[in-house]
């Protein structure tokens, strides 16, 4: 198998992993995405048809593009109801596959405008038809926030109060497809949205750069050393960071950074560093929710303990050492670099959870690991 495990010096070890296995995809495969407002598209031709219940294009500067869709009005609607709420994307795919669908979108501050529907394949969809629609709802409760926009996987993450079945999107051989949206609440905007090969998982900045080449620099690390991450002085943008956290390039040196708040639950940690390693270490835990993503271009390392029961998710050509044993619960799929582990109850090893890793990826148990 193309995953591997590379073992130490640490003789012959038991593993009680449920499963051992290798996926056959390549670690950067198909990614589209586009502008909902507009199908306006860095990596794709996309036409559209708005229905007239959403309102013209709206401007915001935390959207991609500066601008995004939402509905006039509250519908309650057990269907999109008309071919007026639904938006209707005419996209081109270059290469036949398996995708998942996402979607970038925000819901307002107390957090109850965030259902909406999306058609269960590919093809236009009867609005009337309940068994031909898929809507997410209780969004807040499964981990994503309010009041800011984030990329969900809709095929994987339809909330906890959802209708229908989350479903991936079959291409049998390049051309173009039709996806479909309904609009339900006014308190959702929707912003862009993407198809990634299913058998991979993406970073948001990798999905906005299938959008568009010109977005907001994300917030990040501001520092040159270390320091306590919950000081909003400590990252660019004045924000402490609590949906996606960026270590990229200020360091001057090996930096650790502190987990001072005892509530400190992230979508994403991404290192992106080269030259000097970051250390991500407590006495709090980070907290894995949502897409539970960590990505890291270099080798950085996590001694805090890492929570949370969504698994982990491991993206990025470099190397995460997690140093010591964690307790969050869930599958860890290994999709590209290295994961470094010294110790087995670093990864949730219960019969019931599987250690995917991915062509080319590999985990690393070293010395004394047990």
């Amino acid at each position: 198998m193309s995953g591997h495990f590379r073992i130490g010096a640490v003789g012959l070890l038991s593993l009680t992993m449920a499963v051992v296995a290798a996926s056959n995809s390549a670690s950067y495969a198909a990614l589209i995405g586009f502008e909902a407002e507009s199908g306006a598209s860095a990596t794709t031709s996309v036409s559209t048809t708005l229905g007239s219940d959403f309102i013209p294009a709206l401007n915001d500067n935390g959207a991609l593009g500066g601008q995004y869709l939402t509905r006039s009005g509250n519908g309650g609607l057990t269907t999109p109801d008309f071919a007026s709420n639904v938006l209707s994307y005419d996209v081109t795919f270059a290469e036949a596959g398996e995708y998942d669908l996402y979607a970038r979108i925000l819901f307002e501050v107390d957090g109850s405008d965030d259902s909406f529907y999306y058609g269960n394949g590919f093809g236009a969809k009867d609005p009337l038809a309940s068994a031909d629609w898929v809507r997410p709802n209780g969004l807040p409760d499964a981990g994503f926030p309010a009041a800011t926009y984030f990329w969900i996987n809709l095929s994987e993450n339809i909330g906890a109060f959802a209708s229908g079945t989350a479903t991936t999107f079959t291409v049998d051989s390049p051309g173009v497809q039709t996806i479909q949206f309904g609009g339900r609440e006014d308190g959702l905007y929707f912003d862009a949205f993407a198809f990634g090969a299913a058998a991979d998982t993406f970073t948001d900045q990798q999905l906005n750069q299938a959008v568009t080449t010109t977005f907001t620099p994300p917030n990040e690390w501001a520092l040159t050393g270390g320091g306590v991450y919950n000081t909003a002085g400590n990252w660019t943008d004045n924000v402490v960071p609590t949906f996606d956290a960026l270590f990229a390039s200020s360091l001057e040196q090996d930096a650790e950074i502190s987990l001072d708040n005892p509530s400190r639950s992230l979508n994403s940690v991404t290192f992106n560093n080269s030259n000097f390693q970051y250390t991500l270490a407590g006495p709090n835990a980070l907290t894995l929710v949502a897409g539970a993503q960590v990505s890291t271009t270099g080798t950085h390392v996590i001694t805090a303990n890492v929570a949370g029961s969504v698994g982990l998710n491991k993206l990025g050509a470099g190397s995460l050492v997690l140093d010591g044993a964690k307790s969050y619960t869930g599958a860890t799929h290994v999709q590209a670099g290295t994961l470094q582990i010294n110790d087995l109850d670093a990864i949730d090893n219960q019969a019931s959870r599987a250690l995917d890793i991915g062509a080319g990826a590999a985990v690393d148990l070293t010395t004394g690991a047990a």
